[in-house]
């Protein structure tokens, strides 16, 4: 368990707390702003900016977003896109915003291949499973349902026995830290199972 330990320190360093900033105004007509607090794994790297894969909540009513490191630095996001059907967003930041320490240590989540999961397998839940930004739980693969009917596609599902909170965001990976699901909206199938992934 060392070295996964010492795998999921790396994925974390692709973690980060996405900031849902709204404003608004008190009673008194006061400004005030409230802000939500969502997991956001950064998915990939351009020369301009950083990609970060977040739960649709987190840009749903935003007014702004901030979107806070592994280390503690704060910049300014970006929705770029969201997916009502997946619950997923795509959120960007400028990496000229960033310091250059954080530029340099900031670690992009690797993709996993999903179809070489089976039954059986270890694997780790990372983001926010327990609803608290950088939590972690590791847990097996115990079904997979290969071709799970969507709005408009087939979808491959893993079920597993890990917790997972859908609205914080949970990320699912393997013990390479290849990223290979997310957690969704659990649904009841005739089966009886739970969709988790």
């Amino acid at each position: 368990f060392n070295s996964l330990r010492l795998q999921i320190q790396t994925v974390n360093r692709g973690i980060v707390v996405v900031h849902s900033v709204q404003q608004g105004t008190d009673w008194f007509d006061n400004p005030v702003e409230t802000s939500g607090q969502y997991a956001g794994a950064v998915i990939a790297r351009t020369p301009q900016e950083l990609v970060i894969m977040t739960p649709e909540n987190a840009v749903e009513h935003a007014d702004s977003i901030k979107v806070t490191f592994f280390d503690g630095q704060e910049v300014d996001g970006r929705m770029k896109q969201k997916d009502s059907i997946s619950g997923m967003a795509i959120v960007s930041v400028n990496l000229g915003d960033l310091a250059e320490e954080t530029r340099d240590k900031v670690q992009e989540l690797i993709l996993g291949n999903s179809y070489k999961v089976r039954e059986g397998d270890l694997v780790v839940a990372v983001g926010g499973p327990s609803g608290m930004v950088y939590s972690v739980d590791y847990g097996f693969v115990s079904y997979i349902s290969k071709n799970t009917q969507m709005v408009d596609r087939n979808n491959r599902v893993i079920y597993t026995d890990l917790s997972t909170n859908v609205s914080v965001g949970t990320f699912l990976v393997n013990t390479a830290g290849g990223l290979i699901g997310w957690a969704m909206e659990p649904r009841q199938e005739s089966g009886g199972g739970i969709e988790r992934m």
